[in-house]
């Protein structure tokens, strides 16, 4: 079965080539039938069927940047909740969930596993409400309790990817929306947490 993969070029490193543009590719994984036009195709019928069963069904997760610059946003934010899951209100193939994050708990604090700032404002359910609002509610921003200390970004997608009962079977999504990331590279301790859980995880950033 073929499956949409995103590469991301648009950002330069030491491995990019010199004369290379800046763009984003789309390729897939996997094989189309012999002879038709577009069909899926799987060596085994009932794998098939699994397989496009499971692309009926997914489990999304928004991460929110609660820190006090995203405090203008959250209204935008929920507003766009609402509006991206009004096509899924009342299907249970589709769970969604909702968490936040802020700081380190403590100043010494500054690696992925150690406690910080985090709250599940919704578990993974279906969309029976139809709307986000609660996502704009203060109680949901966070303090930021260390001056020019960063964000627990990479913290909070570890915490995420293990605090969630994902799907087993079906896609699931971490879609992350911040206004900065973070100032280290994220450890190996965190693609191994979204890899186990076969997490895709997409950042969404604003202006910041």
């Amino acid at each position: 079965v073929k499956f949409p993969v995103l590469f991301d070029m648009r950002q330069r490193d030491q491995m990019t080539p010199k004369f290379q543009a800046p763009q984003l590719e789309v390729a897939f994984i996997g094989k189309f039938c012999e002879g038709s036009s577009g069909q899926m195709c799987s060596s085994e019928d009932n794998q098939y069927s699994q397989a496009l069963s499971n692309l009926r069904a997914a489990d999304v997760v928004f991460l929110i940047d609660g820190s006090k610059s995203m405090s203008e946003y959250f209204g935008i934010v929920a507003e766009n909740l609402t509006n991206f899951t009004e096509d899924y209100i009342g299907n249970p193939d589709y769970r969604f969930g909702v968490a936040t994050y802020g700081h380190f708990k403590f100043s010494e604090n500054t690696n992925v596993g150690d406690q910080i700032d985090y709250q599940i404002i919704m578990d993974l359910e279906p969309n029976y409400l139809g709307n986000f609002d609660h996502v704009a509610q203060p109680e949901h921003l966070k303090i930021e309790a260390f001056e020019d200390r960063p964000e627990a970004t990479n913290a909070a997608v570890f915490q995420t990817a293990k605090s969630f009962n994902w799907g087993k079977n079906n896609p699931n999504f971490l879609i992350h929306i911040a206004d900065s990331g973070d100032r280290q590279q994220p450890s190996q301790k965190v693609f191994d947490a979204l890899s186990k859980n076969n997490i895709f995880y997409v950042p969404i950033a604003v202006e910041g």
